[in-house]
């Protein structure tokens, strides 16, 4: 399942090796939805290699230093499927997506 984040959290990736700050919008054990600010330029396309270089708050130690592959993108969001399924549990993400 995917865990909508009650509040989005802040974080900055690279796709194809340029850093882009994003926002995270929800997770799951196998990715994750993103969206980018609003006047960001950078063009994002499915395939394109991504690792999330550092996010806030207690989703840091959660998601940090995942590569993975978008897999899809429309407008200013899009998504990632990582390479490596995260080791926190689904009971752990939801209450995380539940209280930050």
């Amino acid at each position: 399942p995917r865990y909508n984040l009650e509040t989005p959290a802040e974080a900055t990736v690279s796709v194809n090796g340029k850093a882009i700050s994003v926002t995270i919008l929800d997770v799951s054990r196998q990715g994750m939805r993103l969206r980018l600010p609003p006047k960001e330029s950078a063009r994002i396309n499915t395939g394109d290699s991504f690792t999330l270089a550092q996010a806030g708050g207690v989703w840091g130690g959660v998601l940090a230093n995942n590569p993975g592959t978008v897999c899809w993108a429309d407008g200013n969001q899009f998504g990632v499927i990582l390479k490596t399924q995260l080791k926190a549990s689904e009971a752990e993400l939801e209450r995380l997506a539940a209280k930050h």
